[in-house]
C-alpha cells in the first residue's frame, strides 16, 4: 500500500507539473491570433510559432506514449510487467517528463520573447509614422493655410480683372468707332479722288469693267458693314499696330494725288507708251486669272519724269482708283519714286513693307493679331524690323478669305536698288514671292511690279513673276490711246475670246490652258 500511495502521489505530482506546463499556451495562442494582423510580416515569429506547434505535438506524443504506450492487444501478463515497471522505476519517468516539459517551457519562452519584441519593433514603427503624419498634417494645413489665402488674392484680382474688362471692352469700343471713322474717311477722300480725275480715266475704266464683267466670281471679295473687334491674346490692338507703322491714313491718297498731278507734264507719246500695258495679253491675262501671279513691268524709258515719277506710274496710280471704284478687291499701292527721300518717314524698302501693312488695316477685313504673342515681337514691330514687318505683312495677307482678291501695284521698284537699300529691297521681294507662290493662300493675290527704265535690274531677276511686259517704245508717233482705240482693242479681245470658245466647243481638248481664255 505505501509503494501505490508512493507512485500515487509521484503521478499526481507529474500531472500538476504537466497541465502547468500546458496551461499557459493556450493563452499565448489566442493572444497571438488576435494580432495575427500585426505580426503577419514578423517572419521571425512565424518561424518560432511553427518551432513550438512542432514541440507540443512531440511532447504530446511522448507523454501519451509514457502515461499509456499502445494497449491494443496487450495481454494481462504485459499489463502486469508495466505495472511492475511503474513500481521500480518511476523516478525515471518523472525525469523524461521533466525533460519533456522542459523543452515545451523553453519553446514558449522562446515564442513569447519573439513575439514582445516583435511588439515592441511595431510600437516604435508606429510611433515614428505617427509623428511623421504629424508632421505631414502640419505640413498640409500650412500649405492649405497659403492656398486659401492665395485664393482670396486671386477673388480679388478677378473682381478687379472684372472691372477692368468693362473699361476695357469701353475703350475697344471707341477705337472700333475711331478704327472705322479712318476707314470711312479714306474711302471717301478715294471716291472724291476718283471723281476728281475721272474726266481722263474713260478709257481705262471702261476696260477694267469689261475685264471684270466677264468674271464675277473672280471679284467678289465679302465686305462687312464694320470692323469687327473680337477678344484677342495679341501685345498690339489692331489700332496700335497701325500706330507702330508710323503711317499716315491718307498717306496712300496723297502718294496718288502727287503721281496724277504730274500726268499732264508728260509727253502724248510718253503717255501712249505706258497705255500698251492695258492692252497686252499679259496684263489680260493676269487680271481674269483665277489665280495668285505676278505681273512685271519694264516701262522702256530713258528718262525719269518730274517728281520721280513716270508715265507708268501715273497709269497705275488711274489703275489703282479704276480697280477701288468698280471692285470689291482690296487694293494696296506704293510709289518708290516718292520715297527716296532719306528724310521721308515712310521712305525705302521699309517705309514700303510698312505702307502696304497699313492700308491692309484700313479694310473692313478681320484679322487675329494672337501671332503677336510676346513682347520681345512686339518690341522688333515697333523698332520697325524689316525681317519682322515682312512676316507681319504675310501673316496679315494669308489671314485673308478665300473670296477675298488682293491687287498690290508697287511701281518704280528699281530706284530703290541703292547700296543702302538694296539688301531690304530684295528682303521684300522675298517675301512677296512667297505669298503669291504659296499653294496653301487662301486669297487671290495680284502683284504688279514695275520699274520705268529698259534694264530690269537686280529687283526684275530676283522676283518670280508670271509675265513679263516690256514696253515698246514708241519714239516720234504721237498716238495716243484714245477711248475710241481702247474700246477697239477691247473688242478684238472680245472677238478672240469668242473665237476660242466656239474653237472649244468644236472638239478642242479640255487640257488646253485656261491662261489662253478670256
Amino acid at each position: 500500500m505505501a509503494d501505490a500511495n508512493q507512485i500515487a502521489s509521484q503521478n499526481s505530482e507529474n500531472r500538476g507539473k504537466i497541465l502547468n506546463a500546458f496551461h499557459s499556451i493556450p493563452a499565448i495562442i489566442l493572444r497571438t491570433e488576435e494580432q495575427q494582423n500585426q505580426f503577419a510580416t514578423a517572419q521571425a515569429l512565424r518561424e518560432k510559432a511553427i518551432n513550438l506547434y512542432s514541440v507540443l505535438i512531440r511532447a504530446l506524443a511522448e507523454l501519451i506514449f509514457l502515461f499509456g504506450g499502445n494497449r491494443s492487444g496487450a495481454s494481462f501478463k504485459n499489463r502486469v510487467k508495466r505495472m511492475g515497471k511503474r513500481l521500480i522505476a518511476p523516478a525515471y519517468t518523472a525525469n523524461q517528463i521533466d525533460q519533456i516539459l522542459g523543452t515545451v517551457q523553453q519553446s514558449t519562452d522562446e515564442f513569447e520573447v519573439c513575439r514582445d519584441m516583435v511588439k515592441s519593433q511595431i510600437a516604435i514603427d508606429t510611433y515614428h509614422n505617427t509623428t511623421s503624419l504629424q508632421s505631414q498634417a502640419a505640413s498640409i494645413q500650412g500649405h492649405t493655410r497659403q492656398i486659401s489665402a492665395g485664393i482670396g488674392e486671386l477673388a480679388y484680382g478677378v473682381n478687379d480683372l472684372n472691372h477692368s474688362a468693362k473699361h476695357t471692352h469701353v475703350q475697344l469700343d471707341g477705337v472700333q468707332d475711331q478704327l472705322s471713322d479712318l476707314v470711312a474717311q479714306v474711302e471717301a477722300v478715294r471716291a472724291e479722288q476718283y471723281n476728281m480725275y475721272q474726266p481722263g480715266m474713260d478709257a481705262q475704266a471702261a476696260l477694267c469693267h469689261f475685264l471684270l464683267h466677264d468674271f464675277p466670281g473672280f471679284w467678289n471679295a465679302v465686305t462687312s458693314g464694320g470692323i469687327p473687334m473680337g477678344q484677342s491674346q495679341s501685345f498690339l490692338s489692331r489700332m496700335e499696330l497701325f500706330k507702330c507703322m508710323g503711317v499716315s491714313p491718307k498717306g496712300s491718297i496723297d502718294d496718288t494725288n502727287i503721281v496724277l498731278k504730274q500726268h499732264s507734264a508728260f509727253t502724248p507719246e510718253a503717255q501712249a507708251q505706258s497705255q500698251q500695258l492695258l492692252s497686252s495679253m499679259e496684263f489680260s491675262r493676269w487680271m481674269q486669272s483665277t489665280h495668285a501671279e505676278t505681273l512685271f513691268v519694264q516701262g522702256n524709258y530713258s528718262t525719269m519724269g518730274p517728281g520721280r515719277v513716270s508715265p507708268l506710274s501715273a497709269l497705275c496710280a488711274t489703275l489703282s482708283l479704276n480697280l477701288s471704284k468698280h471692285s470689291n478687291s482690296i487694293v494696296l499701292h506704293f510709289f518708290c519714286g516718292t520715297h527716296e527721300a532719306l528724310d521721308d518717314p515712310v521712305s525705302g524698302p521699309n517705309g514700303l513693307i510698312r505702307s502696304l501693312i497699313a492700308q491692309l488695316l484700313l479694310t473692313r477685313f478681320m484679322f487675329n493679331l494672337d501671332f503677336i504673342n510676346t513682347r520681345p515681337f512686339t518690341e522688333l514691330i515697333e523698332s520697325h524690323s524689316l525681317f519682322d514687318l515682312c512676316h507681319t505683312f504675310r501673316q496679315l495677307v494669308e489671314q485673308l478669305p478665300t473670296t477675298a482678291t488682293v491687287v498690290c501695284i508697287i511701281d518704280g521698284v528699281t530706284q530703290f536698288e541703292s547700296a543702302a537699300w538694296l539688301a531690304d529691297l530684295l528682303e521684300v521681294i522675298h517675301t512677296m514671292n512667297q505669298i503669291v507662290n504659296n499653294p496653301a493662300l487662301h486669297p487671290i493675290v495680284k502683284l504688279l511690279v514695275t520699274t520705268p527704265f529698259t534694264q530690269m535690274g537686280q529687283t526684275g531677276e530676283a522676283i518670280l513673276a508670271h509675265h513679263r511686259v516690256t514696253l515698246r517704245n514708241i519714239g516720234g508717233a504721237r498716238q495716243v490711246m484714245s477711248d475710241r482705240s481702247l474700246l477697239s482693242n477691247m473688242g478684238r479681245l472680245d472677238e478672240y475670246r469668242m473665237k476660242m470658245q466656239n474653237s472649244r466647243g468644236g472638239g478642242d481638248s479640255d487640257e488646253e490652258d485656261s491662261d489662253d481664255e478670256f
